[in-house]
C-alpha cells in the first residue's frame, strides 16, 4: 500500500531547509575560522547546517509518515509567517544590511505585521512580535533584557499564557546561553542596560584575584540553585495549575538567579571558571600519557 506524503511535515522540513539556506548565504560574509579559534561565523554556520539536517529529516519521514493535510489554519498562519518575515527581510537588504535596524523602521514593520495578523486573526502575532523585540533590545538595552523578553513575549502565543512557565524557561536559558555565548565564545554584545556593564566590569577588575575566584564559585553555586528551582515550577505547573505556592517559588527563582548573575559579573570570570575545571581533572589523564595539561 503507498502512503500520501504528509503535507504538513513537508511544509515544514521545506521552511526548515530555506531558512538554513538562506542562512548559509548570509553567513558567507563572516570568517568561520576553526574550531580552536572560532570566527564569528562559525556558530552560526553550525546552527544552520544543523537547522537543514533537522529540515532534510523532516521532509524524510513527511514521505512516510502517512497523509495529514494543512488544514486553513495552518496556511494562515504560513502566509503571515512568509509575508512578515519576507518583508523584514527585504527591509534588511534595503537599508544596507545593518547589524541594527533602526527605531522606526522596526517600529514601522511591527505595525504592518500587527494589522496582518490581525486582518487573518493569526495566532503568529507574539512570534513575530518576539523577533522584533529580540533585534530591537539586543544593542540597546543588553542580552539580559533581550533573551528574556522575548521568551516572555513569544509566551503570549500559547492558549492561554503561562507566563510562570516562560519566565521559569527564560531564567534557565540565560545561565546556558550566557555560559555559551557570553562566557565561551565570547560574543561583545551589551550584557544590561545602560552603564550597568562597564559598572560590573570596572568593578570585577578592582578586586583581589582569590575575591573574583570565591565570587565566581559561589556565583555558580547561587546561579544552579535558581536553576533547580525553575526545574521544580516547571514539575509543578506541568498540568496547567498554578498555585500560591508556585507563585513563591518562581519570585524566589527571579531573585537566586539575579543573584547569582550579579555575583558572577562582579567574579569577573563570567563561568570560564567551568573550562578551569574541566582543565584540572583531565590533567592527572594528560599527564598518564605524556601530554601537557
Amino acid at each position: 500500500m503507498k502512503l500520501k506524503p504528509n503535507s504538513q511535515d513537508l511544509f515544514a522540513g521545506a521552511i526548515l531547509l530555506g531558512l538554513a539556506l538562506i542562512g548559509l548565504w548570509l553567513n558567507e560574509d563572516h570568517a568561520l575560522g576553526s574550531a580552536r579559534r572560532m570566527g564569528p561565523g562559525y556558530m552560526p554556520m553550525l546552527s544552520f547546517w544543523l537547522l537543514g539536517i533537522i529540515g532534510a529529516g523532516v521532509l524524510a519521514t513527511a514521505m512516510v509518515s502517512g497523509p495529514r493535510e494543512v488544514g486553513n489554519d495552518a496556511w494562515r498562519e504560513i502566509l503571515v509567517s512568509l509575508v512578515s518575515g519576507g518583508a523584514l527581510f527585504v527591509m534588511w537588504l534595503a537599508l544596507g544590511q545593518p547589524a541594527t535596524i533602526p527605531l522606526l523602521a522596526v517600529l514601522l514593520w511591527l505595525a504592518a505585521s500587527i494589522a496582518l495578523g490581525l486582518w487573518f486573526k493569526s495566532n503568529m502575532m507574539p512570534i513575530l512580535a518576539a523577533m522584533a523585540f529580540f533585534w530591537f533590545t539586543l544593542e540597546r538595552l543588553g542580552f539580559l533584557v533581550a533573551l528574556s523578553g522575548t521568551v516572555l513575549v513569544s509566551a503570549l502565543a500559547e492558549r492561554p499564557p503561562r507566563i510562570e512557565r516562560m519566565l521559569a524557561i527564560s531564567l534557565i536559558l540565560i545561565p546556558l546561553c550566557y555560559a555559551i555565548f557570553i562566557a565561551f565564545l565570547d560574543i561583545r554584545v551589551p550584557l544590561m542596560p545602560g552603564e550597568l556593564d562597564q559598572t560590573f566590569r570596572a568593578l570585577a577588575t578592582s578586586e583581589s584575584p582569590m575575591l573574583s575566584q570565591v565570587l565566581s564559585w559561589v556565583g555558580l553555586l547561587v546561579w544552579i540553585g535558581g536553576i533547580w528551582l525553575c526545574v521544580k515550577v516547571l514539575l509543578l505547573t506541568n498540568n496547567n495549575e498554578t498555585t500560591m505556592g508556585v507563585h513563591i517559588l518562581i519570585a524566589a527563582a527571579v531573585v537566586v538567579c539575579i543573584a547569582g548573575l550579579v555575583l558572577t559579573e562582579l567574579g569577573g570570570k563570567r563561568l570560564t571558571i567551568l573550562a578551569d575545571l574541566v582543565r584540572l581533572i583531565i590533567s592527572p589523564v594528560r599527564m598518564l600519557f605524556g601530554q601537557p595539561s
